[in-house]
């Protein structure tokens, strides 16, 4: 099993927002702590402790007891799973990276002051920053980018769709231009008269909806193997986009075939 070791400073939990299960975090006024740990609970589980706040381990820091369990958070993507994680203080192996939480609405004078300070301490060093929440959202820089195409293909294809569909009604509608009349004539409603050209249309829409949610799911399915943590697929998640897609057929269509359902039965049969 892969376990994590990491070397910290002071106030490590505190800066990072760590939630403490049990125990105690490192202090400063305690002297045995240079020489303590602390652990998730996936360590715990790992060392088969209930109650691990107390006991004695050894690792790369030497022998040392326990302080404190920590909750499980993710070091990396959530394509993985949470490893055991040990952590141990060790300020001398931390100089070169400092984590920083200003005040909310103060980012630019935390970081002007971050810059004068250490500007004064190591004149030599260059001063380079990056935030923490920028490096998470590059693990899934991938998703991100998939996410994009999504939305944008699919706004395309919806329009094209439309577009497409909008042509094919008014086509379908001057083709029946004669029975719509016809229709009127012998006392059909305009409810009627709209189901009559909207029917079809929906459907083939119905249809093509059955045919793709197996590969639709099959896909997302495939696609949601890849991530350790994931949500499950329910049915809810391919009823509403395809009521959302009727819907969308239906207001597409709506327009013509209102127009025809309104027209004069007697232009369209004055010919006959």
């Amino acid at each position: 099993t892969e376990v994590s070791f990491m070397r910290i400073g002071y106030d490590f939990l505190k800066t990072m927002n760590i939630t403490l299960m049990d125990g105690k975090d490192f202090s400063k006024d305690i002297q045995s702590d240079v020489k303590a740990y602390l652990i998730n609970e996936k360590a715990a589980e790992l060392l088969g402790m209930k109650n691990p706040v107390g006991k004695t381990i050894k690792s790369v820091n030497g022998e040392g007891n326990i302080i404190g369990v920590m909750k499980d958070f993710h070091l990396k993507s959530i394509h993985t799973t949470i490893t055991p994680l040990i952590l141990c203080l060790g300020p001398q192996f931390t100089q070169t990276h400092i984590f920083v939480k200003p005040q909310i609405g103060h980012l630019e004078e935390a970081l002007a002051d971050l810059e004068n300070l250490l500007k004064k301490f190591t004149p030599t060093y260059p001063c380079e920053y990056h935030f923490l929440d920028d490096d998470y959202e590059r693990l899934y820089k991938d998703e991100i980018v998939v996410k994009h195409v999504i939305i944008y293909f699919g706004v395309l294809a919806v329009l094209i769709s439309c577009l497409g569909l909008l042509s094919l009604v008014s086509f379908t509608a001057e083709k029946r231009y004669k029975e719509i009349g016809i229709r009127k004539v012998f006392g059909a409603s305009f409810a009627d008269i709209i189901a009559t050209l909207t029917q079809d249309f929906v459907k083939l829409v119905f249809i093509s909806i059955i045919i793709s949610i197996p590969f639709a799911w099959y896909a997302t399915d495939l696609w949601l193997q890849s991530f350790s943590y994931k949500i499950e697929i329910q049915e809810w998640m391919f009823l509403v986009p395809g009521i959302i897609t009727i819907l969308i057929v239906m207001l597409t269509v709506s327009y013509q075939t209102i127009k025809a359902a309104l027209m004069n039965p007697v232009k369209s049969l004055k010919s006959e």
